[in-house]
């Protein structure tokens, strides 16, 4: 840095490459020889989060769709966007809980939870490719695609890491198709 005369100021950037997410914080302290008689303004202190890297495993594209039949599962396509490393995740759909209560049920809680898993795998994609998966139905699920008039619904794509949390929940289009008779 060089000497500083009496009065005189200097500007130092730190340049630190955080190795996890979160709250980060670095201390500066400037010492000097002789002492200063102020030594309250020789130290600063900088503050910022540090955001989660982008999930490894996503859609490739920005309106995802899951395609869903009764017994077929829900073919989903992901991409592992690590160009080093296979990304192994859990993959759930979820769906409002209003989605699966087809008919009037005495017994249901009011206080029912509000987003049902609908489909869930556990996947792993090849660095750097795209594939199409199939996530099973859940038992919930099931009874949707059976009872549900709809063709439609909207749901959530969760991806959750190697130790359960969530890095990635994002909109997406559940289509149902109906299984047709085999003759």
């Amino acid at each position: 840095m060089g000497s500083l005369a009496n009065g005189e100021s200097a500007t130092v950037a730190i340049v630190v490459t955080p190795n996890s997410a979160g709250a980060l914080s670095n201390t500066a302290t400037l010492t000097g020889n002789p002492s200063d008689p102020n030594p309250g303004n020789n130290s600063a202190t900088s503050a910022t989060t540090v955001a989660p890297p982008p999930p490894a495993l996503a859609p490739p594209g920005p309106r995802p769709v899951a395609t869903c039949q009764g017994r077929g599962g829900c073919g989903v396509r992901l991409t592992c966007q690590d160009p080093s490393t296979s990304c192994t995740s859990q993959v759930n759909l979820t769906v409002r809980a209003s989605a699966v209560r087809l008919g009037r049920d005495p017994g249901a809680s009011a206080k029912a939870q509000k987003r049902v898993t609908f489909a869930a795998a556990v996947v792993n994609v090849p660095p750097g490719r795209t594939d199409t998966f199939k996530l099973l139905l859940t038992k919930k699920g099931k009874k949707i695609v059976r009872k549900k008039n709809v063709k439609r619904l909207k749901g959530r794509l969760e991806v959750r890491d190697v130790s359960g949390a969530i890095v990635s929940n994002i909109p997406i289009t559940i289509r149902l198709m109906t299984s047709r008779p085999r003759r």
